[in-house]
C-alpha cells in the first residue's frame, strides 16, 4: 500500500530518508515512544557516519505507515478483530445486554449507554422485558472491531488487558499509544512544545440526559463519547478561548466560566 498518496504535505516536506527527531515530529510521538517501536522491529533504522557525527534515518515509508495506522486503523485488521471477538463471545446469547458489555469490555453502564445515545453502538430495545436494551451480537463484534472503539482516550483496564491478545502486533502498539497522545495533548500543553500534527477538535456542549452526563457534539453524527467530572477542555467566551474543567455538585458546571447554564456552549479538546 502507498501511504505518500495520503500524506501529500508531508512527502514535499521531507526527504526519504527522516532522523528519529522528524519522525517524532511527524507521528507527534515523545522520543521514548518512538525508541520503543524501534526496539521492537516496528521501525527501523540505519546509522549513517558522517564524520565525527552519528546519527539514526528511518525510512519515510515506514513513518507514514504507522501514522496512517494511528489515523485510521489497519484496513486488514478488521477482518481478524471479528474473529477474534467472534471466538471469545462463543458463549454469549445473540442478544447481550448492557450489564454484560459492562463486564465484556470493562466499562461503565453510563459510558455505554453514551455509545448507544450518540448512535455509535446500535441496540434493539425489547418491549416484552421491561423496555431493556439489547445489543445482537453481530453488532458488538463490529461496534468491537472498530477502530471507533480501540481509539477511545481514557481505555479501561480490561479493555487494555484485551487489546494485549489482539492478532496483530503493530496494531496493537499503535492503539496502545494513542492514549498517551491524546492525553498529553488534552492536559493543557504540559510538555512544551506541541507537535504540528495536534488538533484541537471544536464543538457544542450538550447535555445528555439518558447518561445524565454532557457530551460534545462536534458533528451530525460525531460525539466525545461522554464527558467526565474532572474533564478539561476550552469554553469560547466573548472570542476568547478560556480553559476550563466539568464538574458535578447539585448540577453540572464549568471551573472558572460564570453561568448556570452550560447547555449550548462553544468548547474545543
Amino acid at each position: 500500500m502507498d501511504y505518500k498518496q495520503y500524506y501529500p504535505d508531508i512527502v514535499a516536506s521531507y526527504s526519504s530518508l527522516v532522523t528519529t527527531k522528524e519522525a517524532e515530529e511527524i507521528l507527534g510521538l515523545k522520543q521514548t515512544t518512538v525508541q520503543k517501536l524501534k526496539a521492537r522491529d516496528l521501525l527501523h533504522s540505519s546509522k549513517v557516519i558522517f564524520g565525527l557525527v552519528h546519527y539514526d534515518v528511518i525510512k519515510l515509508d515506514e513513518v507514514l505507515r504507522i501514522l496512517f495506522l494511528r489515523e485510521h486503523g489497519d484496513p486488514d485488521i478488521e477482518s481478524k478483530l471479528i474473529q477474534f471477538y467472534q471466538d471469545k463471545l462463543k458463549g454469549y446469547p445473540d442478544l447481550i445486554t448492557v450489564h454484560d458489555i459492562s463486564k465484556i469490555t470493562g466499562y461503565a453502564k453510563s459510558t455505554i449507554n453514551s455509545w448507544i445515545q450518540s448512535g455509535h453502538l446500535k441496540i434493539i430495545r425489547r418491549y416484552d422485558l421491561c423496555k431493556k436494551n439489547h445489543v445482537p451480537k453481530e453488532w458488538l463484534i463490529q461496534y468491537l472491531s472498530g477502530h471507533y472503539y480501540n481509539t477511545i482516550c481514557r481505555k479501561s483496564q480490561k479493555h487494555r488487558e484485551i487489546i494485549k491478545k489482539y492478532p496483530s502486533s503493530l496494531y496493537r502498539e499503535m492503539i496502545m499509544h494513542i492514549q498517551r497522545k491524546q492525553k498529553d495533548y488534552c492536559s493543557g500543553w504540559q510538555h512544551g512544545a506541541v507537535s504540528r500534527r495536534y488538533i484541537m477538535k471544536t464543538g457544542i456542549l450538550i447535555y445528555n440526559s439518558y447518561a445524565d452526563r454532557y457530551d460534545i457534539r462536534f458533528g451530525l453524527e460525531e460525539y466525545y463519547g461522554g464527558l467526565h467530572c474532572g474533564n478539561t477542555f476550552e469554553v469560547l467566551i466573548e472570542n476568547r478561548w478560556i480553559p476550563s474543567r466539568i464538574k458535578k455538585a447539585e448540577e453540572w458546571y464549568l471551573i472558572g466560566i460564570k453561568t448556570k447554564d452550560i447547555q449550548g456552549l462553544q468548547v474545543r479538546i
